[in-house]
């Protein structure tokens, strides 16, 4: 009787351990690599100056991640160690380094650009990531079918720091870009289309690359509140990443 308790005892740390082993720390973007086509329209329609934006929108897509993730993803505010959370985010940012990269296999975008043709934004066609009459759209402003990656190049420092977590991945934010297209079918002379990109890779805790790519999603240039924007899209764009790990 006491070796079966002490089997069940083994079995139920084991799924506990499991479970701590799935954390996952969210790595944000830092301003170096926020890039925004529409700053101007954005910080007057929402009273900003530019560093509280940048915040904004920091703030507003770890957040959006971690709901959609669940307890699973853990923010640098949320880790417990002997240093600050700038700390750890300073110092797995400060082992990468960043490139373009060809998308993953699954993520390739095709040439034609919406593969519709639309006098102005639709509720139902503004996802990138829908297939319209047999096309994907593609980024806005990338031809090339890249993303931002990343990858470790000072791995002592990046296995040092990320074991003090007790993570089991690292989800690095490598860059948000906003872009505009003005020669998009949507633009009807009033509106035309924007943008978002999120550039990710997810690590192991030994800094191997386990994937990456972009989370796209498109919105019209009439919506330039900065938390409006923030509430209407960056659940989905939350979720796509998510969807990945």
């Amino acid at each position: 009787m006491k070796k079966i308790f002490f089997l069940i005892f083994i079995a139920i740390i084991g799924q506990v351990e499991k479970t701590i082993a799935q954390n996952i720390l969210v790595i944000p973007f830092d301003d170096r690599m926020f890039y925004n086509q529409a700053s101007a329209e954005m910080l007057k329609a929402s009273n900003m100056k530019y560093s509280a934006m940048v915040n904004a929108f920091t703030n507003g897509l770890i957040s959006a991640i971690q709901q959609k993730g669940g307890r699973k993803i853990i923010s640098p505010q949320g880790v417990t160690t002997q240093g600050t959370q700038e700390d750890i985010t300073l110092l797995i940012r400060s082992s990468l380094h960043f490139y373009l990269e060809d998308l993953p296999y699954g993520q390739k975008k095709k040439k034609k650009l919406f593969g519709c043709k639309k006098s102005k934004l639709s509720n139902k066609n503004n996802s990138p990531n829908k297939h319209q009459q047999g096309e994907v759209i593609s980024l806005i402003g990338d031809n090339t079918n890249k993303f931002i990656n990343s990858k470790v190049i000072d791995r002592k420092t990046f296995i040092k720091t990320v074991s003090k977590t007790n993570v089991d991945k690292v989800l690095v934010i490598n860059e948000l870009d906003i872009k505009e297209d003005f020669s998009s079918p949507y633009n009807n002379g009033n509106e035309h289309l924007r943008q978002i990109q999120v550039h990710y890779t997810l690590f192991d805790n030994k800094g191997k690359i386990i994937t990456g790519g972009v989370a796209v999603k498109n919105f019209s240039s009439n919506e330039n509140d900065v938390k409006t924007i923030i509430k209407k899209y960056f659940g989905e764009i939350a979720a796509q990443i998510v969807k990945n790990l």
